[in-house]
């Protein structure tokens, strides 16, 4: 029989109580596991999901950090620290992060809608509607990219190519 493995079980306990609302239950059940495990890739990324949910959008950058720094091709994990930053009014932060990540992958269509959204949120309608065109020319199926290329171009007063996006 194998030996219990504590930090596997506060990881998982941690996981349930995330999907059932439980959040700040599961921080606490996370953070036993990072304890335990503190460069394990899946912690960090549930405790930058747990912060990132209870506001705490600074920690949720530490820990989405921390990711990157053991795994800097975890596109995900730049999405979700772009996200943080941008939360916690660090947009230029949150550009910078993208733009690292799209010098290396340009082809990942998530990256360009992030990077749309926080420069949308900064009033950028312009550029945001152009890395939100290419995030439909790498996924024309992604509905990230749609809903959000629609809301810009509806922004922008164009309404018809909105309505197109919309409907797609």
């Amino acid at each position: 029989m194998a030996a219990p493995m504590p930090h596997v079980e506060a990881y998982d306990r941690g996981l349930a109580l995330l999907q059932a609302g439980r959040v700040s239950a599961a921080l606490g059940e996370l953070e036993v596991a990072h304890r335990a495990r503190p460069d394990d890739i899946s912690v960090l990324f549930a405790l930058g999901n747990a912060a990132r949910a209870l506001g705490l959008h600074d920690s949720a950058a530490r820990f989405f950090n921390d990711v990157l720094s053991i795994d800097p091709d975890r596109i995900e994990a730049t999405v979700q620290l772009a996200k943080s930053l941008a939360a916690s009014t660090r947009h230029g932060d949150a550009i910078e992060a993208l733009q690292r990540a799209l010098a290396l992958r340009s082809d990942a269509a998530v990256l360009w809608v992030t990077l749309g959204n926080v420069v949308r949120e900064q009033g950028d309608t312009a550029n945001a509607e152009i890395f939100l065109r290419e995030a439909l020319r790498l996924n024309p199926k992604s509905a990230e990219a749609l809903g959000g290329g629609a809301d810009i171009l509806f922004d922008a007063g164009k309404r018809r190519e909105a309505l197109k996006l919309y409907n797609r």
